[in-house]
């Protein structure tokens, strides 16, 4: 049977392209260890591995978000704590002071109760970790409150904990600040200024406090110590709720993990029968290509 130089040269050089082609795929195979190089050689372990990867990916950030609110909401625990020893000190100290004190009485309550007062603003002007106002809704870089006006807002920020789930990162403190019964210049700064002027009263030889002050003050510093637990108990319950999605996703992390791992094992390389195959494709690429050499000499060639 004659046999055409093009059908030599096409079927030979053919075996060998498959040859190297199938020797530079056992070596990435080797290399990186995974059988499946790209989407083609599985279509279906490749989609699965995609779809894992990324609910890893989600759930890594989930986990970031529910890490930071944790924090935050540590940070204000403590934060709103020193806050009800401080207004707990203030109501202590009026309860133990009437008008009809002597002047030295009243100077040292009211040398108290200008220390709490400076004690409760400095504390309603907390920053975070990363140098947030705590309590100055989206004005997180401007101090909220500075003795006279309130210079940040209500607004209410939330995180994403979970797929659908967010929750209330901060809280504004106007339902304690505002708790007075308000005699003084305004309602936003009720109880600070209430505190403030009340502690200058008992100092003062000139205007003397009355009962109606003290008793205002009292009434103020109660009524911050209400709208104070009522911020405490949201916050206990938004603690709660991350924790528990903090468990959920951890469980459902090492879920995902071992399902990747179990689909990794499918597609990992056995590195030692690779290279054994390696080898013997080699031995034929190096042969094929000799007898390829070999035989495009013979001279029969040169008349097929």
């Amino acid at each position: 049977m004659r046999i055409s130089s093009s059908t030599f040269y096409s079927s030979s050089l053919g075996g060998i392209l498959n040859q190297q082609s199938s020797i530079s795929t056992l070596n990435q195979q080797i290399a990186s260890g995974n059988k499946l190089l790209t989407a083609a050689d599985d279509p279906v372990a490749a989609s699965q591995v995609m779809s894992l990867n990324d609910r890893i990916s989600l759930s890594t950030q989930y986990t970031t978000n529910q890490q930071s609110i944790s924090q935050t909401q540590s940070e204000e625990t403590t934060i709103l704590n020193q806050i009800q020893k401080t207004l707990q000190s203030a109501q202590s100290a009026l309860t133990g002071v009437s008008a009809s004190n002597d002047q030295s009485t009243k100077n040292a309550i009211g040398a108290t109760l200008s220390g709490l007062y400076q004690q409760i603003k400095d504390l309603a002007n907390s920053q975070d970790t990363n140098g947030n106002y705590i309590f100055s809704g989206f004005q997180t870089s401007t101090q909220p409150y500075d003795g006279t006006s309130y210079n940040g807002d209500n607004g209410l920020r939330y995180v994403q904990i979970a797929q659908g789930q967010t929750v209330q990162a901060n809280d504004n403190l106007n339902t304690v600040l505002n708790a007075g019964t308000g005699t003084t210049t305004g309602p936003t700064f009720d109880l600070l200024q209430t505190m403030q002027q009340t502690a200058a009263a008992l100092q003062s030889t000139t205007t003397p406090v009355t009962s109606t002050q003290l008793t205002n003050a009292y009434t103020a510093v109660t009524g911050a110590l209400s709208g104070l637990q009522d911020i405490q108990t949201s916050l206990v319950a938004r603690q709660q709720q991350v924790q528990s999605q903090q468990t959920a996703t951890q469980q459902l992390q090492a879920t995902n993990q071992n399902a990747l791992g179990n689909l990794s094992q499918l597609s990992d390389a056995d590195k030692a029968s690779a290279i054994v195959e390696l080898q013997m494709r080699q031995t034929s690429l190096q042969a094929a290509e000799s007898a390829f050499a070999s035989t495009s000499k013979l001279s029969l060639f040169n008349y097929l």
